[in-house]
């Protein structure tokens, strides 16, 4: 499937304004429509239609394990990235902690309030150091690309030496699902987290956490009736865990999110995965070009280095230069001191030209 053809069917609100938000929130699609009104015939078709919301759980768990190549029972089923954080420090049976400056700050937040745990705070480079020093941490957290900046972390090498020096690695691909294929058999990390907002073009309130090694985790502190081995069996005189990563999953998922999270999927599947990176890449560059030549400043942006899929430019009222621009049509996404642009696959080199224009 094209950008033009990807665009026209799933997105056709778009022919009146141009997306480069990097979509905490994402544009309506034709297919997300089908999702939720297929969970709202379930709703009024019948009595009980809980079959087919367990159903749509089994269908969701195993379309991310295709995702990111990894088994169904790697993957426990999330409402948000701060939840993930919590469970995997909370079984990783780590004292130190090392995290990296580019990841989102509200994952730092969820390290810091865990009683029991020293954070230590540094750059890719300082960890580096730190794997091959005398003292090391017992986890690092590592996000694949920068949600400030748009930076490609070198996620490959810091797992290669962390688990040459034996240190555990937790990395938030949020950032990165639906740029590229990832592939966690390949990466041999031991944990991995993301959801279904940002470039997978889904909604709010669904994430997921892979572990390699779910049988080596501790009991989560924070549990529910889904982190049971029978959920079904409601017994409140025992309590048993799952025996694979779904033993960090807690109460009832948000149901809605679970059909969006599905939809997601389904249109990601219909992309053609290695052309889906390219595309953006080249895009990004001459988004970055145009922008450089009229003298404008990107933060941490370095020319001809394999980025994310969106670029961060410098301002001091990000807020302000986003409501302009949203009154011509343009969505965009400020952050602190920088507006970020997002290239999405149905984004065209028109729509580029078009927002330099009118910066």
């Amino acid at each position: 499937m094209s950008p033009h053809q990807f665009k026209n069917s799933y997105f056709p609100e778009l022919r009146q304004r141009i997306w480069l938000a990097s979509c905490s929130i994402a544009p309506s699609s034709t297919v997300l429509d089908r999702y939720l009104n297929a969970m709202l015939q379930n709703l009024t078709g019948e009595a009980l239609p809980w079959h087919h919301f367990e159903e749509k759980v089994t269908e969701l768990r195993r379309g991310i394990a295709t995702l990111i190549n990894a088994r169904s029972e790697q993957i426990a089923l999330m409402p948000n990235a701060s939840v993930c954080a919590y469970q995997i420090i909370s079984t990783a049976n780590c004292q130190t902690l090392l995290y990296n400056n580019d990841e989102f700050p509200s994952i730092a937040n969820v390290w810091q309030a865990y009683h029991g745990i020293a954070v230590e705070y540094g750059t890719t480079e300082y960890i580096r150091q730190r794997l091959t020093s005398l003292h090391k941490p017992e986890l690092i957290s590592i996000p694949a690309v920068s949600y400030l900046s748009g930076k490609r972390l070198p996620i490959e090498e810091i797992t290669a030496l962390s688990q040459q020096h034996g240190v555990k690695i937790a990395i938030d691909a949020y950032q990165m699902l639906g740029i590229e294929a990832l592939d966690v058999a390949a990466l041999n990390c031991d944990f991995l987290f993301g959801g279904f907002m940002k470039y997978m073009l889904g909604q709010p309130g669904l994430a997921f956490v892979y572990v390699k090694d779910p049988e080596q985790l501790s009991n989560p502190r924070l549990t529910g009736w889904f982190g049971r081995k029978n959920p079904f069996d409601f017994d409140a005189h025992h309590l048993d865990y799952a025996t694979d990563a779904s033993k960090l999953e807690t109460g009832t998922l948000a149901i809605p999110s679970v059909f969006a999270a599905c939809a997601a999927l389904e249109k990601f599947q219909k992309l053609p995965v290695s052309a889906v990176g390219d595309y953006i890449q080249k895009l990004l560059s001459y988004l970055a070009v145009k922008l450089l030549a009229q003298g404008e400043q990107l933060y941490e942006y370095v020319e001809g280095e394999k980025h994310g899929a969106h670029l961060a430019i410098i301002d001091e009222t990000p807020v302000r230069l986003a409501a302009f621009l949203q009154e011509r049509g343009i969505v965009t996404s400020p952050r602190k001191k920088v507006l970020r642009i997002a290239i999405h696959y149905f984004i065209h080199q028109a729509d580029v030209d078009f927002f330099v224009s009118s910066y």
